[in-house]
């Protein structure tokens, strides 16, 4: 049927029957319009069941600052969403998300009572057997470990003798409440990557990299910890540059923080073929083998 007779026969204008074929109309679903595109949530949502298929299904909080993260970084502002706070989406509109998206659903999570914190035999067991099986057909140098450690410099509160009266005692230190975070990462065959350094300040001075390693990565946020967009950073600086061509699935086993993993890391992992393993809470000290086997000597 031709432009002209379809008109006719459905009384619509021929102009518009030419731009829809044209693709200059834009057909938008009703209701409200979403600040993430229909490619961008499918994205997230993918992201988000990977992480629960890790072991650590995120909260509502931890989407928002996920949003958050991506909509920083490409620059976007949410000024006309009123859902959101400098870019961070309220409460009602993960609801709205979780709405459309009903492959996601919220649950409860088993609490667990402090006398059980201290990991069982059966979740030491469930996690290398896991470990065990994720590892299977994995070569040495396609597994990493990552492990972020911190540094500090302030002693903290000292008890001191003074004369009594005395309402405000002060000591003279050398110190200056300095926060350093530093990322290792090891292949199972013994490669190193280079280290990433977070410091704890407004700006970083050259004198600070000065003599560093080669390819050493540095950062710098409020806090001198990794957060989601430092942690973005490393995995992309790098971690990618060590194992982009490396054939086949590689593994990064680390501590089980979800707030470093941002929308962008799903993706990165999706396409590099990376699985994360992520080590039982409160098990720190018993399996993560930078910690026990680097750290501590």
């Amino acid at each position: 049927m031709s432009i002209r007779r379809a008109s006719e026969a459905f009384g619509i204008p021929k102009s518009t029957l030419c731009d829809h074929l044209n693709t200059k109309t834009i057909i938008r679903k009703p209701g409200g319009q979403t600040i993430l595109s229909t490619d961008e949530e499918s994205r997230l949502v993918e992201g988000l069941l990977k992480c629960s298929g890790w072991g650590f299904p995120m909260k509502c909080r931890d989407i928002q600052l996920v949003v958050k993260s991506h909509l920083d970084r490409l620059g976007k502002s949410s000024n006309n969403f009123n859902k959101f706070n400098n870019n961070l989406p309220g409460k009602y509109w993960v609801e709205l998300f979780l709405k459309r998206n009903n492959t996601l659903t919220l649950r409860f999570g088993e609490n667990i009572k402090r006398v059980r914190a201290s990991v069982s035999t059966a979740v030491l067991n469930e996690y290398f057997d896991n470990l065990n099986e994720v590892l299977k057909y994995v070569p040495p140098h396609n597994i990493f470990n990552y492990d972020e450690t911190n540094f500090v410099d302030d002693p903290g509160k000292k008890l001191v003798v003074v004369r009594r009266g005395t309402k405000h005692p002060e000591v003279i230190k050398d110190t200056s409440k300095t926060s350093i975070s530093v990322m290792f990462c090891v292949s199972a065959d013994g490669k190193m990557l280079p280290p990433y350094t977070v410091y704890k300040a407004k700006h970083i001075y050259p004198t600070w990299i000065e003599g560093g390693v080669e390819g050493a990565g540095y950062n710098r946020n409020d806090s001198g910890w990794f957060d989601m967009p430092v942690f973005e950073d490393w995995f992309v600086t790098c971690f990618l540059p060590a194992c982009r061509n490396l054939d086949g699935p590689k593994v990064i086993i680390g501590d089980n923080l979800e707030s470093h993993l941002s929308l962008e890391v799903f993706q990165l992992c999706e396409k590099n073929k990376i699985n994360f393993v992520l080590l039982p809470p409160n098990a720190t000290h018993l399996c993560q083998p930078l910690d026990v086997a680097v750290f501590r000597v």
